[in-house]
């Protein structure tokens, strides 16, 4: 009697601790989707685009970018690319509390290159950082070699322009150049011609006439990336 006792003693502590364990799982259970939407919820961010960002100053050994930072971030992170795209330099530019706050971040460059530039916004909790999406990207080139030549021929009248281009290996990254003319500095171009690098382009007539030796023109020389982003700097004369 005593050992039928003993056992059902034992079976009914099982059952027990059986019932008092279930909740506790199913609490468990229950509260991971819980801690998921939380997460979710805390990593939400402001992802910045192509137009957030923008070259606000260059030289031929460095280039300024202004970047608005919004303000539910810690920073955005920007990202400066060679022609191969392999990434060269990154610079942390730092939110506001107070709102979204344009900040610049200086990065070293050097001649005869093509560079790309990307963003993302990051997040820094508790010692672990969160990155946002990659922007889309900007580019730029630091060409130092393009030349125009101005030639006039006193016997017929006549006056023409060449624009020299740098050879291939002075425009990395670049697949192609195209010229404008025009007679206003900011409108009315018309393309004369797009050629290879290394290819010189003369310019004897715009719309079709002659050039007028006593008519100011406007040239610009636009590069055309391997890479197929818009270049941001181009070159005018």
């Amino acid at each position: 009697m005593k050992k039928i006792t003993r056992i059902f003693a034992l079976a009914l502590a099982l059952v027990m601790a059986f019932a008092l364990q279930a909740p506790v799982n199913a609490a468990e259970k229950a509260a991971v989707p819980v801690m998921d939407r939380e997460m979710e919820a805390t990593t939400m961010m402001t992802d910045v685009i192509n137009q957030n960002f923008a070259p606000y100053y260059k030289s031929n050994k460095e280039i300024t970018y202004q970047v608005a930072v919004p303000s539910d971030v810690t920073g955005v992170q920007v990202i400066l690319y060679n022609y191969k795209g392999k990434k060269v330099s990154t610079q942390n530019a730092l939110s506001a509390s107070y709102g979204t706050v344009i900040r610049y971040v200086r990065f070293k460059i050097a001649k005869n290159q093509t560079y790309t530039v990307k963003v993302r916004t990051y997040l820094s909790v508790n010692g672990t950082t969160i990155y946002g999406k990659l922007s889309k990207a900007r580019a730029f080139t630091t060409l130092t070699n393009i030349k125009l030549k101005y030639k006039y021929n006193y016997r017929t009248g006549k006056k023409n322009y060449t624009v020299v281009m740098p050879k291939a290996k002075n425009a990395k990254g670049i697949k192609n150049f195209t010229v404008y003319i025009s007679k206003d500095r900011s409108k009315g171009y018309k393309k004369v011609k797009t050629a290879k690098p290394g290819k010189n382009v003369k310019i004897s007539k715009f719309k079709g006439k002659a050039i007028k030796t006593r008519q100011i023109y406007y040239i610009k020389i636009v590069p055309n990336l391997k890479c197929k982003v818009k270049s941001d700097v181009i070159y005018q004369y």
